[in-house]
């Protein structure tokens, strides 16, 4: 993430180091790119967040399914200790 903040920083630098003596185009297209870099770095940091959400939702899954399974079986040894008395 901070590699593409920094690449975004850099183009938009570029575009205005380059504008007082280029065309019009060729600061607008510096600008675009850095644009589109900030898109890939939205998309990125998107991902990374949606990827952390993924896995707190798979341990809490986990989680409640092993905690269901030892109440079921606290309860089975229950009432087979019940059964033998």
């Amino acid at each position: 993430l901070v590699q593409i903040a920094v690449i975004v920083l850099m183009y938009k630098l570029a575009a205005a180091v380059i504008q007082p003596v280029s065309d019009k185009r060729v600061t607008g297209c510096m600008e675009s790119v850095a644009e589109g870099c900030k898109l890939l770095l939205r998309v990125v940091f998107t991902i990374g967040l949606l990827f952390l959400l993924t896995i707190v939702i798979v341990t809490t899954a986990i989680i409640a399914a092993t905690s269901a399974a030892i109440t079921a079986a606290k309860k089975a040894i229950a009432i087979a200790a019940n059964a033998k008395q």
